[in-house]
């Protein structure tokens, strides 16, 4: 049987490759931003929306998001409308967290948890 500190040690070890692996991968996508404005200029400039090479095909896709301008009239609207569809049907956690600290568990919302295991390295 392994040691605890045996155990922690490569626990550690792990945090830390993941920690090396994020931080490469930060770097790749902020290259890839790069890279996707200027491919978004050339494609702009030819007026074309995707090219291709004997390695990728690329293309730009225009896609639409929602930006919540006042959530007074969208709540109102949801409200009146009673279109609950348009909101995630999920608790928000640091919302729950914060109403159950102060006033228990709101109607409908069971607590159920869960254990992992976190680490600090030193």
């Amino acid at each position: 049987m392994r040691k605890i500190d045996d155990i922690i040690n490569d626990r550690a070890e792990i945090e830390q490759s993941l920690k090396r692996h994020k931080d490469a991968i930060k770097i790749l996508e902020e290259k890839k931003q790069e890279i996707d404005v200027e491919l978004m200029k050339k494609f702009e400039q030819e007026g074309t929306t995707s090219s291709g090479t004997t390695t990728a095909n690329c293309t730009v896709v225009e896609e639409s998001y929602p930006r919540l301008s006042d959530a007074e009239v969208f709540f109102d609207h949801i409200r009146e409308s009673g279109d609950y569809s348009l909101l995630y049907k999920r608790v928000g956690l640091k919302a729950w967290r914060e109403y159950h600290a102060m006033y228990g568990n709101p109607p409908g919302v069971e607590e159920s948890t869960m254990k992992k295991v976190t680490i600090k390295l030193k």
